[in-house]
């Protein structure tokens, strides 16, 4: 599948798993419970082939979420 219709999919997706890790992590604010979410978000992304894994470490909100 080409880039252009996989990244609005990839996006999503990444989206999700961020949403799902704050609310598994209860909205954390503290540095150490940031950094729980960050391995928990690239371990859900383990699952993705190479191409979504790229598009979504170059999704202009991964330096937010992730």
């Amino acid at each position: 599948m080409e880039k252009r219709f996989l990244k609005p999919l990839c996006e999503r997706r990444a989206c999700i798993i961020f949403q799902t890790a704050l609310e598994y992590f209860n909205y954390p604010t503290n540095p150490e419970n940031i950094e729980e979410i960050r391995e928990f978000c690239y371990k859900m992304l383990k699952g993705y082939n190479p191409v979504e894994i790229e598009i979504v470490n170059y999704h202009p909100l991964k330096r937010v979420a992730l």
